[in-house]
């Protein structure tokens, strides 16, 4: 009975270490599992940083391109000088109101500063409508737009200055009379006009004179400033003597003469 005993007290002892044996071998899988799986994370944090270093930082960072939009009343020289870009700045980290503000002493625009697909940084402008510009008993100029503000003239701006009609001499009330008819002329015929006058006449002292960029002559009242977008057809068929319009707002007519009449 005891040799019994004995011989399965040994089973007992065999089986124990086994799985003992099976449980180091376990733990020493598990740790291996362990240090290849922080290893692997390792690796692929280091190659994830380095990919990101690579697209946020150095030269592939970097501004790509400047777009400039809407712009209408500045040479681009002009508007990159003002932004005064620094290309070698992070694109994705430039704080785009920073460039903005530069713009803020241009009164004659808004100017908004996107960061676009690809890495392109774009300038975009809203411009003021201008109509005219005249100059004050100071001769300090301005430019008018079509709410009837004015913004005081900056070298900065004569570009803009090259397109639009000088305005002489008119007044407040009458610079709002020439405001509400230039609305309604399209853009493209105000900037061929050169300077709009006074030209007071026997029967109408608020006769306008307008000289044009093409050496013509128009005389016209208030009422009569909607006919202007009839300009290029009118012109086209005169002769070259032909260089005074008289437009007739009542009527709609237009009489062209040989300029006689107004010397």
């Amino acid at each position: 009975m005891k040799k019994k005993q004995d011989k399965s007290l040994n089973l007992d002892f065999d089986l124990l270490g086994n799985l003992q044996e099976k449980a180091a071998k376990k733990r020493q899988r598990n740790k291996r599992r362990q240090f290849i799986a922080i290893l692997l994370g390792i690796l692929v944090l280091f190659l994830l940083l380095s990919y990101l270093y690579f697209l946020f930082f150095g030269e592939n960072g970097q501004i790509k391109n400047i777009k400039i939009s809407n712009n209408q009343f500045f040479l681009e020289s002009e508007v990159l000088a003002k932004a005064e870009i620094n290309y070698q700045e992070n694109f994705y980290f430039l704080n785009t109101k920073k460039y903005e503000k530069r713009f803020a002493a241009w009164q004659i625009c808004q100017v908004k500063v996107y960061k676009r697909a690809n890495q392109i940084l774009e300038i975009v402008f809203e411009n003021a409508d201008l109509l005219a510009y005249y100059s004050d008993k100071n001769n300090q100029l301005y430019l008018l737009d079509a709410n009837n503000r004015s913004y005081p003239y900056s070298n900065e701006y004569f570009e803009a200055l090259k397109f639009l009609p000088y305005l002489i001499e008119h007044n407040e009330e009458e610079r709002r009379l020439l405001v509400a008819g230039l609305k309604m002329v399209e853009r493209a015929v105000i900037y061929q006009i050169s300077e709009i006058s006074h030209h007071a006449t026997s029967f109408d002292e608020n006769m306008l004179k307008l000289t044009m960029e093409d050496g013509i002559t128009i005389f016209l009242d208030f009422p009569a400033l909607t006919m202007l977008n009839s300009y290029n057809k009118i012109v086209a068929p005169l002769l070259p003597s032909n260089r005074c319009l008289f437009f007739d707002g009542a009527s709609g007519s237009v009489i062209a003469t040989n300029c006689l009449e107004d010397q």
